[in-house]
């Protein structure tokens, strides 16, 4: 037996500054009193109601109870009146054992052996009578299986010491009960003899009194014990809002007492050091469940070491959170506490933990624990660490890098911003996606170069200027066919002065064409087809006129090749290897001297005779060919004033040559050439004089005539020059070439720049470069499959690690592994008996302990001594906004850091009530707090939005509006498009409904009721292995449908096992009971499927009721919410009241919700197509092309999908699974983590009835028509892929993007101009509408001023 502590170990020390430590926590803490006042442990008051009195109970049923066999109620009571009022208290005492197992996790199911009974003086001056037992059996109370009018009752224990009697004894009196020496006396023999306690309390009792002092009095000579035998409810709530059962140190604790904000600065910065999830090494990662981003930020927090709140809507993964912040924990070292009251909580914590193969890793302490239990799950422990195996996954964690990594990059990489061109890859492709779907499509195959790129990243002047310049005909063809086009005249002085020089030559050329014409006929050659030729044949008949002066005429007659060679000088003939001899020579010298005119002296006959021989070989190619007698060369007459003119004309020219544009023979005309192409002649470019005859005197006529371009030739000139000088020449001569016009050169300008800038980009990205869309897929399937095993096998590797902790644990401690073995072996451990072995050797072994706040108050006793130390590291507090803060202190106070969780808007503490009187007094008790509410003022919050339990979007949608301001997020189902197999459905009875008139139509119709029955059979039918439950607007209602099913039981026997043992199979509902409650009794029920009955109908005026129950009361949105968040499958509704019935301005709280909820789900006629809220041209795109594939299409679906596909003609007889899509270039897609976007997405909308694909940018940009196909194969969609080609964007791709292009097959691309109209057939119905719709006309990013910067 211990000592009586002493008071002053109740006393706390103060703080380092002074303060009074428990002084302020103390107050705060018994204000709130404890929510427990209705003591059945020292203030028993056996009723009718509460009790059931086997004092004068059948002596042989008494001795068989005794004996720990089962009795019946009626053995033991054989009087009718007896048996009659006992099976009413014990349906009484079940249902609070039941409810007080389940909701506070503490068997309060007692008989009670013996009352004691005395007077004691109370602290306001009066008396305070006190009856409690002195030894309470805990018994099970069942109801018989044949029969459910009568009960059997058996020990399911053995008899204790009241605790509360003991503890109120040593306390108040000095008087110390010895537990093992009751113990002992009331198993003096093998059945247990409530006579002896009694007698031993009296003789205790008893002797104490007689030792007080004399002349003073005891209230122990009130006490009587008697020695009467009952069954009912107790429990020892007086560590529940105790101070002296705490640590009034404890830093959350003071916080609260004060409300002041925790100082947690050493964990947030611990915090705020993390690395992104994308940054960290895989074999460092903390997880054994898998965890969205918001799950994975409360995590962070939470293993960073922050005392923290978790706000966990219904859905929303409280338990996966839980399980993997203690499995974390664990990881790191620590201890962790788990408290819920319900039970339900810690055995789905358990459940999931053994899930993720770490059942053993939590010791299961409920307030009912047997030391046998404690050393059974001690061993598995044990056990589980001896075998656990190393985790071999080098090879697993490398490639999740790798993977991870490569996809990083790939969005980094598409949207990194090119500080050089002021744009990304990806805006570059919208801005061309933009460009090429407008109507008409610019479609320049220019490119432009890089140092063109850098200078013209502003491009508002570049475009200033191309327009001016369409608008002054630079690229117009009447324009470009004047012979003046590119003329360099450069102001207004030059073009008179030219138009002055071109009309002189106007009248010149005619006049000199003439004289040509009579000089050649003189000397009987053709007259030459060219300026140039007219200007070589003046000048031949100058050098023959010259020639003749020497010269007779007879020297033409032949070749003068021998007099050359004769009279050329030595080495002349030598160069040109002519071998004579002097005699010849001298013979050749006097016959080349007869051709000299007399009286002529020739200094260099040599020189003379080749000129003439030259002369000679020219005039023959004037002669013409057909000639019989050619002429010999002669000059005409008048030939010196020919030379003259001919020389003016020349001048002319010349001046006019200089600025007009080159001549292109091809043509014939005039058009700029280069410089940088090659010339078109050995002397250079050809010009006017080049060109033939008729078609000079032609252009220069025309010139003479075409004034009109002459008035805007300098500006276009100037303009022409200065964009050429700006590396635009090949854009210019594309203009021209495809005569764009002043509308459409912009947009021509910006795709130029746009598709440079992109190829530029990719050419110079590495990743980019080698990346395809196939590669993409490829890549993120084995970063899924990697990840998803890395998750799975999170398990093992915390075991590995929990055993290699053990296993150097037991070397470093051998004398305290002595210790535990020796305790598990040959003693009935208890939690204080683990708890003295070594931390070192437990910690591995059982990290993670779980009990409620009863059980830890239970098991967990507290020791005052040890009011500085922590028990554990860690506590988690589940359902926290059900947990009362008395309730929670004591699991406060015994860890460091503390995680709440839960979710104060669908939920919130209870009253209290041990005793199982219906009329129990609850108004004596004050309205308990929340310790979630309380935190919450202290601590920081993290919130879970991601719901993935919620059965329907629509509802989540409802309810988030409601309660949470719109946060929480749910994807859709697949049969929100298809509108096949809706998880959420609403059957409304209508003209079935009862007649007004009576109470089971206005509350419970009878009609509603069958029909739930119905419902509840055909379910157990059709699926046994899925668990459910039906929840009903009012308790009324509730009865109802449980009589009427237990009434129905006699004719569906087939359906008994499901009612006694729960759903069948091994899913997550296995085993699960079937449970009928209303809705203030739904929090913490979750099934598989639930059907929910409204249970209202209509007044006796054949009015329907607005009065909903509960639901229109205060908490009426939380009972909603709770009610509409039970089921993991489906959700039925079934009402006897339509939106019609019903005025929406007179439903109040959650009968307003349920009103939005029914007209929602009754009036909705399938998704409304095209929401409109995509904004990525390129995805919109595919979105023409999937219709005119005969697709139905959906962007922006719900607010959460790119795109959603299906195809446009579902009926029910066709399983339909429809795509859903989501871009790569989004920017929700690149905040997400890898993990999220990659994996937990897909997988999450696999779930939901879909196919998913990511739409790759680089894929959907450069080979459209293979994503088409894509879709279409998935969706299902008729062959086909001509019809793909009817998107709206089409571009000419080369450089980087064409190696990217499929180079033949239906999804090569090769488009050289604008995109065709959209082209329907086949798959496409003529009279759909929607299949001709296109979703959006993108202006060009220019009109956008979206890309410049």
């Amino acid at each position: 037996m211990s000592e009586k502590p002493d008071a002053a170990s109740t006393e706390h020390a103060e703080h380092a500054d002074g303060a009074p430590a428990g002084g302020d926590v103390t107050a705060w803490i018994e204000s709130l009193g404890t929510g427990t006042e209705n003591d059945t442990m020292l203030r028993f008051t056996p009723s009718q109601h509460n009790a059931i009195d086997l004092t004068e109970g059948n002596t042989s049923g008494i001795m068989q109870l005794f004996a720990g066999r089962r009795t019946r109620l009626s053995t033991l009571l054989n009087e009718a009146g007896a048996f009659s009022a006992g099976r009413q208290a014990a349906q009484g005492i079940r249902a609070k054992t039941r409810e007080m197992s389940e909701e506070r996790g503490i068997d309060v199911g007692f008989l009670a052996a013996g009352i004691a009974s005395w007077t004691e003086a109370s602290p306001s001056g009066g008396s305070e009578q006190f009856t409690a037992p002195v030894m309470l059996v805990p018994i099970s109370l069942r109801p018989r299986e044949e029969s459910n009018d009568d009960y059997e009752i058996q020990f399911t224990g053995p008899a204790r010491l009241n605790t509360a009697l003991s503890r109120h004894m040593l306390a108040h009196h000095g008087l110390l009960l010895d537990p093992v020496e009751f113990h002992n006396a009331g198993y003096a023999t093998a059945r247990f003899d409530p006579l002896r306690t009694a007698e031993l309390l009296s003789r205790v009792a008893s002797r104490t009194a007689s030792a007080a002092e004399e002349g003073s009095s005891s209230a122990l000579e009130s006490l009587q014990v008697w020695r009467q035998v009952y069954v009912s409810t107790f429990a020892d709530l007086a560590d529940l809002g105790n101070p002296a059962a705490l640590n009034l140190d404890h830093p959350v604790l003071s916080s609260l007492a004060s409300g002041a904000t925790l100082d947690q600065t050493e964990a947030e910065q611990a915090l705020a050091d993390l690395p992104p999830l994308d940054e960290r090494d895989p074999r460092e990662e903390l997880l054994v469940a898998d965890a969205d981003a918001d799950q994975q930020t409360a995590l962070d927090a939470v293993l960073s070491g922050i005392s923290t709140v978790v706000s966990t809507p219904p859905g929303t993964g409280q338990t996966q959170t839980a399980i993997n912040a203690a499995a974390g924990l664990a990881w790191q070292g620590k201890r962790v506490l788990v408290v819920a009251e319900r039970t339900a909580v810690l055995e789905e914590l358990k459940r999931r933990l053994s899930d993720v193969r770490l059942g053993t890793l939590a010791m299961n302490v409920p307030a009912s624990a047997t030391p046998e239990q404690l050393r059974d799950q001690m061993i598995r422990a044990i056990r589980r660490a001896e075998r656990a195996e190393p985790p071999r996954q080098g090879a697993l964690h490398a490639k999740l890098a790798e993977r991870r990594h490569q996809l990083v990059d790939h969005v980094k990489s598409l949207h990194n911003m090119r500080s050089r061109w002021q744009c990304s890859p990806y805006q570059a492709m919208q801005a061309l996606a933009a460009l090429t779907s407008l109507n008409p499509s610019p479609s320049t195959s220019v490119r432009l170069k890089r140092s063109v790129l850098d200078n013209t990243v502003d491009r508002s002047q570049v475009a200033v200027k191309l327009k001016r310049a369409a608008e002054l005909g630079s690229f117009s063809p009447e324009t470009r066919s004047s012979p003046w086009f590119g003329a360099r005249l450069s102001n207004r002085q030059e073009t008179r002065d030219a138009m002055t020089l071109v009309r002189q030559l106007n009248e010149e050329l005619p006049r000199l064409k003439g004289q040509m014409e009579a000089a050649v006929g003189q000397v009987g050659v053709e007259l030459g087809t060219s300026f140039a030729d007219w200007h070589a044949q003046v000048l031949l008949f100058q050098r023959v006129q010259e020639s003749l002066g020497k010269f007779s005429h007879d020297v033409y007659a032949k070749s003068v090749d021998d007099l050359i060679a004769a009279t050329a000088p030595g080495w002349w003939r030598r160069q040109h290897n002519v071998e004579m001899s002097s005699m010849t020579r001298s013979r050749l010298r006097r016959v080349a001297k007869e051709y000299v005119r007399p009286g002529v002296s020739i200094n260099d006959l040599h020189s003379s005779l080749v000129d003439v021989q030259s002369e000679r070989e020219d005039w023959t190619n004037w002669t013409p060919t057909d000639a019989k007698n050619p002429s010999l060369p002669k000059a005409p007459k008048n030939l010196d004033r020919l030379a003259d003119i001919m020389g003016d004309v020349q001048t002319s020219l010349e001046k006019l040559v200089s600025v007009l544009a080159p001549y292109d023979p091809e043509t014939e005309t005039v058009g700029r050439r280069e410089p940088d192409q090659p010339e078109e002649g050995p002397g250079g470019p050809l010009t006017l004089m080049d060109m033939p005859a008729e078609k000079m005197l032609e252009t220069v006529e025309t010139l003479a005539s075409d004034e009109q371009p002459l008035e805007t030739l300098p500006e276009r000139t100037l303009l022409t020059e200065q964009l050429r000088e700006q590396g635009f020449r090949e854009l210019l001569d594309d203009f021209a070439q495809r005569q764009v016009g002043e509308a459409q050169v912009a947009d021509e300008l910006e795709l130029a720049w746009w598709q440079s800038a992109l190829e530029a980009m990719i050419s110079g990205d590495d990743y980019l470069a080698m990346t395809t869309g196939e590669n993409l897929r490829t890549i993120e399937a084995e970063f899924r499959q990697a990840d998803a095993a890395h998750i799975e096998t999170g398990a093992q590797r915390l075991n590995h690690r929990l055993a290699v902790r053990w296993k150097s644990a037991v070397e470093a401690h051998p004398a305290a592994a002595g210790q535990l073995k020796t305790l598990l072996r040959d003693t009935a451990p208890t939690v204080p008996d683990l708890e003295e072995v070594e931390p070192a050797l437990t910690q591995p072994l059982v990290p993670i302990w779980t009990t409620s706040p009863l059980g830890l108050a239970e098991q967990f006793p507290h020791d005052p001594m040890a009011s500085g130390s922590a028990e554990f590291d860690a506590v988690l507090l589940l359902d926290a906004e059900t947990l009362a803060v008395p309730a929670a202190l004591a699991a406060i106070s015994r860890a460091e850091q503390v995680v709440a969780f839960g979710d104060p808007v669908s939920g919130a503490p209870k009253q209290f009530q041990v005793s199982a009187d219906p009329i129990a007094r609850e108004a004596e008790q004050q309205v308990p707090t929340s310790i979630f509410t309380e935190l919450a003022a202290v601590l920081p919050e993290q919130t879970l939005r991601r719901v993935h339990r919620g059965v329907d979007q629509e509802l989540t949608s409802i309810i988030s509006e409601s309660l949470y301001d719109g946060e929480l997020v749910r994807l859709p189902d697949a049969a929100q498009l298809t509108g096949q197999g809706r998880s959420l459905s609403v059957e409304h009875l209508g003209a079935n409904s009862s007649r007004p008139g009576g109470r089971d139509s206005v509350e419970s119709p009878t009609v509603e009721v069958n029909r739930v029955v119905d419902m509840v059979f055909e379910h157990v039918r059709a699926n046994r292995d899925r668990s459910l439950a039906v929840i009903t607007g009012s308790e009324w209602h509730a009865r109802r449908v449980a009589d009427a099913i237990r009434l129905n039981m006699a004719n569906h026997s087939w359906a008994k096992p499901y009612f006694e043992h729960g759903a069948a199979g091994s899913g997550v509902g296995a085993g699960e009971s079937f449970v009928v409650a209303p809705v203030e009794r739904a929090q913490g029920l979750v099934r598989d499927d639930v059907i929910f009955s409204l249970g209202f109908g209509r007044s006796i005026k054949g009015e329907a009721v607005h009065e909903f129950g509960e639901l229109s009361e205060t908490r009426g949105r939380e009972y909603f919410a709770a009610a509409m968040t039970r089921a993991r499958e489906q959700l039925k509704i079934v009402t006897s009241l339509a939106p019609s019935d019903l005025n929406p301005g007179l439903l109040n709280n959650g009968a307003a919700e349920l009103y939005r909820l029914l007209d929602t789900a009754m009036g909705a006629e399938g998704n409304p197509t095209a929401s409109a809220s995509l904004t990525d041209p390129l995805v919109l795109d595919l979105v023409d092309r999937i219709r005119a594939r005969g697709g139905r299409v959906e962007d922006g679906f719900r607010g959460t999908l790119d795109l959603a596909a299906c195809p446009r003609k579902v009926t029910p007889m066709t399983k339909v699974v429809p795509l859903a899509m989501a871009s790569d270039g989004t920017e929700g897609y690149a905040q997400m983590s890898v993990r999220e976007r990659s994996r937990q997405r897909p997988e999450a909308f696999e779930r939901l009835g879909w196919n998913y694909m990511v739409l790759w940018t680089i894929e959907v940009f450069s080979d459209p028509i293979r994503c088409t196909e894509v879709v279409a194969d998935k969706v299902g969609l008729a062959a086909g892929p001509e019809f793909a080609e009817a998107g709206r964007i089409a571009l000419t791709t080369t450089g980087a993007l064409a190696d990217r292009l499929p180079k033949e097959g239906a999804g090569a691309r090769i488009q050289t101009g604008r995109s065709q109209p959209v082209r329907f057939g086949g798959a496409a119905d003529a009279e759909d509408e929607e299949a001709h719709r296109r979703s959006k006309k993108w202006p060009s990013p220019r009109e956008r001023g979206k890309w410049v910067q």
